[in-house]
């Protein structure tokens, strides 16, 4: 009786994950001489959470170092450190530029956004280009803010731009974070599809590729 509760259990769990919310938080700080990237994963309207953060992150480096976080709204339940070989991992991955486009056009379509912040200081030792800068950047976030009032699932939600100039030193500050959820069977479409384009694009190569007399 207990193993056939167990078997009836499995597939009402995987469901009732494939519906739950999944809430992400992305948060990135680039200062002067300290730059911070942090994700936090919320499962089951965040009893359980997931936060991966990369206290220093070298864009021309091969090695990441990362931290994974496990923790409940009762405290920390472990963590794990980890090393990453950037240059070995891209070259096995299956994300290309084409995918990761495609991932990101997929995201905008099923995400929920809850919250957006963005906000710099910059400053380029001159008062005219730094405030042709502020200009741009103020000009480049309205132009965001248009667009995401136009989608349908990114009405409402809490925003918090700024631009500070510096006009009389070399000055560069920035921070973003970004709050969004979505639901475990879209994550699911969202693989399906990228799968079904890879498999597309392998389709073509091999039916471009000319055969031998």
């Amino acid at each position: 009786m207990g193993l056939k509760k167990f078997v009836f259990v499995i597939p009402l769990f995987y469901i009732f994950m494939l519906v739950s919310p999944i809430v992400v938080t992305v948060s990135a700080r680039k200062a002067q001489k300290d730059e911070d990237i942090s994700l936090v994963i919320g499962l089951l309207w965040n009893l359980i959470s997931f936060k991966v953060k990369i206290p220093y992150l070298i864009f021309n480096q091969s090695n990441l170092k990362t931290e994974t976080d496990l923790q409940t709204k009762k405290g920390l339940l472990g963590r794990l450190g980890l090393n990453i070989n950037l240059k070995q991992r891209l070259s096995k991955s299956v994300c290309s530029k084409e995918n990761l486009l495609q991932m990101v056009i997929l995201l905008l379509k099923y995400i929920t956004l809850h919250k957006l912040i963005i906000k710099a200081g910059v400053g380029v030792a001159d008062a005219f280009y730094t405030a042709m800068l502020n200009g741009v950047g103020w000009t480049i976030l309205g132009n965001m803010d248009h667009l995401l009032k136009h989608l349908k699932k990114t009405k409402n939600f809490y925003k918090d731009f700024a631009i500070v100039p510096y006009y009389d030193k070399l000055y560069l500050d920035t921070y973003f974070e970004c709050t969004f959820h979505l639901h475990g069977y879209q994550i699911t479409l969202i693989g399906l599809s990228l799968m079904i384009n890879g498999l597309k694009r392998r389709l073509l190569k091999w039916k471009n590729i000319p055969s031998k007399a």
